[in-house]
């Protein structure tokens, strides 16, 4: 019943899959006399067969006071069980292991491939003293498989990248105000902005630049979301299928305040469609909003991962896969999966209370072998 008023409240038709021999398909209402049949809920299809990843409580009457006689949630509330999954402490038992699903979005690599082949990201990152920001996002990209990387950044940080992040080129601003219009649409496949970049004017006119010469969908992340919430003007530059990848702080910058995580997240869904692009909100159980509105809960990850440089980890990988030529939609929802299962593994080796946003890098490359590995059974 509830999951049809999900359906009902967004406009959307929905399947719902019960227990074995129950299924129910269709419009805003069940009769009272299926709700007494006390259906157990397995699995929530929107839009056509996007899935929110996990299944409900069983039964769904242990999730909050939004429920009527029959034990079934009375509000119609489009996102309410977004917000009462994100407080169980049972999530993990309640969901679908995705590790299966997210290595079918892995693309095989060619025994051909070369650098070349392999896509060539560009990262707009750091400023005076804030290095370091560059350095993790650049080391992900990397561990993400790009086959080349171009740092730009402040030229006091050269130093600092070049004995870091070694593989890397690295580039000025007051390089890229040297080049023709044409030259990042010419020289990269993909382009991410935002950590470290600084939130002055002189930042704001190079975010505006870079949006006004790529075409590509681009990561748009940390300073670069404070820049657009506060610079309005710029969203309408936003590449279509671009990923905004802000934290709940960012995100409320954008949409404006919000009562609980079901407006935020409604919110955060209309500003996707509305740009036509893409939305990971980030958090546990981070919430990937693609441009068509369909939302993926993401299931990896833990609370060690609330540290610093943990975001420009993300970015890093996030623009590595849309570099290689993987649609921005399953980029964003395969790069949030490594990243939180690169955190789960790091969890495992040492200790959860003790990760730092390295060792997400470093576990990169065990990510994708865990679910190559699954892929392959």
């Amino acid at each position: 019943n509830y999951a049809l008023d999900v359906a009902d409240s967004l406009g959307m038709e929905v399947t719902v899959a019960s227990s074995p021999g129950w299924s129910i398909t269709g419009g805003p209402w069940v009769t009272e006399e299926d709700a007494e049949k006390k259906i157990v809920w397995r699995e929530l299809i929107i839009d056509g067969g996007t899935r929110c990843q996990g299944s409900l409580p069983e039964p769904y009457t242990n999730c909050g006071p939004y429920q009527d006689e029959l034990g079934y949630p009375s509000e119609p509330d489009a996102y309410r069980w977004y917000e009462d999954l994100q407080d169980s402490e049972n999530v993990q038992e309640m969901h679908i292991d995705r590790i299966k699903e997210n290595a079918e979005l892995l693309i095989p690599r060619s025994r051909y491939a070369h650098k070349g082949s392999c896509g060539h990201a560009l990262l707009v990152s750091g400023h005076i003293g804030i290095a370091g920001c560059a350095v993790l996002a650049g080391k992900s990209c990397l561990r993400g498989g790009v086959g080349k990387l171009t740092v730009m950044t402040a030229g006091e940080n050269i130093p600092v990248l070049q004995c870091c992040v070694p593989e890397a080129i690295v580039m000025t601003y007051n390089d890229f105000g040297q080049k023709t219009s044409g030259f990042i649409n010419d020289t990269f496949k993909a382009v991410g902005i935002g950590p470290g970049i600084g939130t002055d004017m002189n930042a704001a006119a190079l975010l505006e630049s870079v949006l006004q010469h790529t075409l590509s969908p681009m990561v748009i992340d940390a300073d670069a979301l404070t820049l657009l919430a506060s610079h309005r003007e710029l969203q309408t530059l936003i590449p279509k299928e671009s990923i905004l990848t802000p934290h709940i702080g960012e995100l409320n910058r954008l949409i404006g305040n919000t009562t609980d995580a079901a407006d935020r997240l409604a919110k955060a869904r209309q500003l996707a469609v509305a740009l036509g692009i893409n939305i990971v909100v980030k958090g546990a159980y981070s919430a990937v909003i693609l441009s068509d509105g369909s939302i993926h809960i993401n299931t990896s990850g833990n609370p060690g991962m609330a540290t610093a440089g943990s975001g420009d980890v993300l970015t890093g990988l996030v623009l590595s896969l849309l570099a290689q030529g993987y649609p921005a939609g399953n980029a964003a929802r395969l790069g949030v999966f490594v990243h939180g299962l690169a955190g789960d593994i790091a969890a495992e080796k040492s200790c959860m209370l003790s990760i730092i946003a390295s060792d997400i890098v470093d576990n990169i490359g065990m990510a994708y072998r865990r679910m190559t590995e699954i892929q392959s059974t």
